[in-house]
């Protein structure tokens, strides 16, 4: 692998690193601030409101929510069992477009997303109930824990 493509699946895998992150925040915060533990049940329920500014900005929709979390937006599906893992280049868009010091336009995003899956470190399974949605292989998250921070 020469040293060009390596940079670009690092940047690639940070970009997701960073978007996991957000969205694990997000989750856990709203899961604490409304007492529940399973976000979406709750919410199809009726037990916590659909939007609100507490502990931060959030409003769900369908089968995921967004926040707004230190001057970017969080937009993410539950996957299978819940999961919150997922990503697609639309919702990596947004959350990059909160941060002004980004290069990283939609089809540079794309682009990286379809070599991190050449490369075997994402997969699409197209799973219902968001088969939209992208998942880290046990390669790729092998790669992320080796990810220096910077």
């Amino acid at each position: 692998m020469n040293l060009i493509t390596r940079q670009r699946l690092v940047e690639g895998l940070r970009l997701v690193r960073d978007y996991q992150h957000a969205v694990a925040r997000v989750v856990r915060e709203l899961q604490a601030y409304h007492g529940v533990e399973d976000l979406l049940s709750a919410r199809e329920s009726g037990a916590i409101p659909s939007a609100g500014e507490a502990p931060f900005s959030f409003t769900f929709h369908g089968i995921g929510c967004r926040a707004h979390v230190d001057g970017s937006d969080v937009d993410f599906d539950f996957g299978p069992d819940r999961r919150i893992d997922g990503f697609d280049a639309w919702r990596l868009s947004i959350f990059v477009n909160g941060y002004a010091s980004s290069e990283l336009d939609d089809e540079r995003i794309r682009g990286l997303l379809l070599d991190l899956a050449r490369a075997g470190l994402v997969e699409h399974p197209r799973a219902a109930p968001g088969p939209h949605l992208w998942y880290l292989t046990d390669v790729g998250r092998a790669w992320i824990r080796e990810l220096p921070d910077a």
